[in-house]
This record gives C-alpha cells, structure tokens and sequence, in this order.
C-alpha cells in the first residue's frame, strides 16, 4: 500500500477528487482516507504543518496500515536559481533547526540520528525513466517560513548544495527511516527564498497542483 501525505488541505484535495472506492477511518482525530488512485491501493492524509504534526500523524499512519512506499507531496520554499512553480525531487534531507555541535553531533543532525536521509534510489529511478521534467534536490527542514537572509546562511553552513526548504520533510524521513519505509518527497517550488517579493509571489494552491503530475505519473509506473 502507498501512503500519499501532504501538510496543507491543498495539496491532497485535487488527488482526493481523482479516487474511487474512497473510505475514511478517524485515528486519534486524524482522518486517513483509504482509496484506488492508479489502480494503486493507497492511503492519504493532511499531515498539519510543521514537524511534530508531521510525524505524529505518520507515525499513525504506519502504525495502522501496511504501507510499504511513502509519497510527500505539495509545495516548498526553493533557493535560487530554482523558479517558482519547478518541481524537486528530494534526494538528501536535513534538519535545519537542530545544533548540538556542542555534544560532538553536526550542525543539523539529530542524537542517535543520520546526518542526512537518503529519499529511496528505487523510487527516483522509477522517475528518472520519465519524460517529465523535475530537478534532484537536497531539501532542509525547520519550524519556520524561510524568508531572511540570516536563516539562508545558516542552512547553506548545514550543506552548500541545499537548494529546497519546507517545514516537514525531514521529520517525515526521520520517521520513514525508522520504520524502514521507502521514501520520496515531490514538491513544486511556491516562492523563493531571499526574493524581493517572496511573499506577494506565493500562490499554494496554483502550485500544489504542479507537483501533482509527476506524483501521478510515479504511481502508474510502481
């Protein structure tokens, strides 16, 4: 089974209106709707924002079903040269609001945790098959919008080659790793980070839809 998990209403909404023989199970006040998408049996659910919304609710998620490929989809804060509206395909994911160098650990990296986690080979195999056009990108993650100056330097000391930024992804890979589930993030770029109209460009919803064809075409093709 695949779970299908984004943050925000708007980027599972579109993929909920593209499912047939839909049931919804209530966990802990969380709905997770089991469904067909692709002739695929999958799973999905709006996480929340953030880390701890993210995973609590995929813990639940795993706790209760038998998934064996997670999908993260919706929309991200991209590092130029990215455009808005590109879509990223996650390959390293990082923390960017852990430090404790102090204790002998990297700058980004949880205690007993990877410096980094690795989005499953596998999956972006699958996708580099594609005709689709999307961009590998190492993603980093934290409990804050992603708008100054100050915060892009500290998250570029973490690893130059960053180029992506949201708020769940990490976390999520933290939890997919722990169960040792496949992984993959596909996100569609909604602002840049340090532009100098980051905020008046961003459109969620017009974005959220962009990631979804390359999520729809890996499903096909699992």
């Amino acid at each position: 089974m695949i779970a299908i998990i984004g943050a925000m209403e708007v980027e599972i909404a579109n993929l909920l209106k593209k499912c047939t023989k839909i049931t919804e199970q209530l966990i802990q006040g969380q709905k997770f709707y089991q469904a067909t998408l692709k002739e695929k049996t999958v799973v999905i659910t709006q996480l929340g924002i953030g880390k701890v919304n993210a995973a609590i609710n995929l813990t639940l998620l795993l706790t209760h079903f038998q998934i064996d490929i997670i999908i993260n989809t919706g929309i991200a804060g991209g590092l130029k040269p990215l455009s808005i509206n590109d879509i990223v395909v996650s390959d390293k994911i990082y923390y960017y609001d852990v430090d404790i160098r102090f204790f002998g650990y990297q700058y980004g990296q949880v205690a007993g945790e990877p410096y980094c986690y690795q989005t499953s080979k596998g999956l972006q195999m699958v996708l580099n098959n594609s005709n689709l056009k999307f961009t590998i990108a190492n993603i980093c993650s934290g409990d804050k919008f992603v708008s100054d100056k100050s915060l892009l330097k500290d998250i570029l000391e973490i690893d130059s080659s960053i180029s992506v930024a949201d708020m769940e992804s990490a976390a999520l890979a933290h939890v997919a790793n722990r169960f040792d589930v496949d992984f993959i993030v596909i996100r569609s770029i909604s602002d840049i980070v340090d532009d100098d109209n980051q905020l008046e460009k961003y459109d969620e919803a017009s974005s959220a839809m962009h990631a979804q064809e390359i999520l729809l075409n890996l499903l096909e093709h699992l």
